[in-house]
């Protein structure tokens, strides 16, 4: 399944947006267990998918790391918009 180019770039907003606001908290707490810098974007990825996502519509969160929309996730994490 994949989304129109207007779908697909309202969605990455939102998911920017999303993660502006709670990026910040997921660091911290993985700061307080002594996460590493660079292990972190990889945990916070986790972090949102195991605790933030509900659905993925057209997928399953299963088996998520060879997804590619944790990709994008994960790079949006790691580098921003």
């Amino acid at each position: 399944m994949s989304l129109d180019p207007i779908e697909a770039a309202r969605l990455k907003d939102e998911l920017t947006e999303f993660l502006a606001l709670q990026l910040p908290d997921f660091d911290h707490m993985l700061a307080a267990l002594q996460v590493k810098l660079q292990q972190r974007p990889l945990k916070a990825a986790s972090m949102v998918v195991e605790h933030c996502i509900v659905q993925v519509k057209g997928d399953t969160k299963e088996h998520y790391f060879d997804k590619p929309w944790f990709g994008i996730t994960l790079v949006q994490i790691r580098f921003g918009s």
